[in-house]
């Protein structure tokens, strides 16, 4: 049985949906909330590596052309497939070369995800949950074409006319 506060819920949740800014985007609408994380990764821990050989930077093809009229230093240099490799190892010291890990940004979208039917409620959401996110994100779309949605939105709206004709005794 339906009591008074559900049926609160679905008229004011229809109007709502009915009366929105729909961010010039078709109805039934919604809004996605993601939430955008960085964080820089600790030195030895990233994939990009820099190599140092007489106070430059070098990729590791770099240093294959610079050493490439050196057959014996350029036979140490191809010992190795990348800087990675390359790292602390006796051809690099050898060489006079330093091999570094570079730290890089990682930057993910993907956390948080989360759905709403209204934009009072995405709203709400980040009022109550605020402190827990790091820079949300809300995207509008639309949720046409999608038949189970369509259907779920017209059985909300017209639930809640029943309702309102019923509460008013038509």
């Amino acid at each position: 049985m339906l009591e008074k506060e559900d049926i609160d819920f679905i008229k004011n949740l229809s109007i709502e949906m009915k009366m929105q800014d729909t961010r010039c985007t078709a109805q039934p609408y919604g809004l996605i909330i993601l939430e955008k994380k960085t964080r820089v990764l600790p030195q030895g821990f990233g994939d990009e590596y820099i190599a140092v050989y007489d106070s430059e930077e070098f990729t590791f093809d770099e240093l294959l052309e610079i050493f490439e009229d050196d057959e014996k230093s350029l036979e140490m240099l191809k010992e190795h497939d990348s800087l990675y490799s390359l790292q602390g190892s006796y051809e690099a010291s050898k060489l006079g070369v330093e091999v570094y890990n570079v730290s890089r940004e990682y930057e993910s979208n993907e956390n948080n995800a989360n759905f709403f039917l209204t934009e009072k409620a995405y709203y709400d959401h980040i009022r109550r949950n605020g402190h827990n996110l790091c820079e949300p994100i809300s995207y509008g779309i639309h949720l046409h074409r999608n038949a189970e949605i369509e259907k779920l939105y017209d059985i909300i709206h017209k639930l809640a006319d029943f309702l309102k004709k019923d509460e008013n005794g038509s």
